[in-house]
């Protein structure tokens, strides 16, 4: 029996909670929080923050076979995957367990009208072979390159600036241009019309910049920030790549980097190149893992009758 997180659940699941798996690096490395304290801040405040929990438990209500959360976006139409527990390496670990709670997330978020659940997981061949399972497909890979030096100050070079509300139309056309046709149909833009919100001075955790050559945007970066680091996120325009080094500087230079707050950068397998201008900065590969989506609706055809008002009314012919 699969049931959504209630308060008396958390004993419980903080008993499972050292032996799960964490999924999407962005997450664990800038903000983790522990998945019972996630979960209760899920209920208090009705998933508006925290995550969403779901408890597997076997025939008897005592018997918590394990537990799934999934962090809902901004947007209300997309979930991520950010934790299951235990983990296949653990005794208890079961693979059907696993299936069991991925196919009930999915089962409930198209209840919740939610599109696509996404999932970050580790390179793992047997944690693949069981999202694919339970219904997620592979969209690509990502590399994470780290820096811990703290780079020297940087002027912005020309072209470079913040983004605004007015660049969102051509900033999802240079999404959809660059982004190969089957990632972006998958994943689509990240979060371009998500703008930051001035109620009660409330920062956004992400800041957006843009590259404009010749009155045309060619990049698009995204810094975030929290307590453990940053993470940059990049969209250029292939013919481009090449001369993002100071951009990438500059914005590097508006952190402040260090061991113990070190700044993360994204490559996704399709930037080709662009791991390369990173280590002329210092940055160093720090792991990789995959892009998977797990589509909620998919169009089904719908046969109807048709009646034919013109032959309503006529005689049936009798066979003599």
């Amino acid at each position: 029996m699969i049931r959504p997180f209630g308060l008396r659940d958390a004993w419980k699941i903080k008993y499972l909670q050292p032996r799960g798996v964490a999924f999407d690096l962005r997450r664990l490395l800038l903000r983790a929080a522990l998945p019972t304290s996630s979960a209760i801040l899920g209920v208090l405040t009705r998933q508006s923050m925290g995550a969403i929990t779901f408890v597997n438990y076997g025939s008897k209500s005592s018997d918590v076979r394990g537990f799934i959360q999934l962090a809902p976006r901004k947007s209300g139409l997309a979930w991520d995957l950010s934790y299951l527990a235990p983990s296949l390496d653990d005794r208890q670990g079961q693979p059907s367990t696993w299936c069991d709670l991925l196919r009930y997330a999915i089962q409930v978020g198209a209840e919740r009208h939610v599109l696509r659940i996404y999932a970050r997981p580790p390179e793992d061949s047997e944690v693949e072979h069981l999202l694919r399972r339970s219904g997620f497909a592979l969209v690509g890979r990502e590399e994470i390159f780290a820096l811990t030096e703290p780079p020297p100050p940087s002027a912005p070079p020309r072209g470079f600036r913040l983004a605004d509300r007015q660049d969102s139309w051509e900033l999802r056309e240079l999404h959809r241009k660059t982004i190969p046709p089957l990632v972006y149909q998958a994943c689509g833009a990240w979060q371009v019309d998500e703008w930051p919100s001035a109620l009660l001075g409330l920062r956004h955790e992400q800041t957006r910049y843009v590259w404009s050559e010749k009155g045309e945007i060619v990049a698009h970066l995204g810094l975030a920030s929290g307590p453990k680091g940053y993470w940059i996120e990049c969209v250029v325009r292939p013919e481009y790549r090449g001369e993002l080094l100071p951009h990438i500087q500059h914005l590097i230079s508006l952190t402040e980097c260090s061991p113990s707050r070190p700044v993360y950068f994204a490559v996704p397998d399709y930037s080709v190149g662009l791991g390369w201008l990173l280590r002329t900065l210092g940055f160093r590969s720090y792991s990789q893992q995959l892009v998977m989506v797990a589509h909620t609706v998919q169009r089904v055809p719908i046969y109807r009758s048709v009646t034919a008002s013109a032959m309503e009314g006529c005689p049936e012919l009798t066979p003599q």
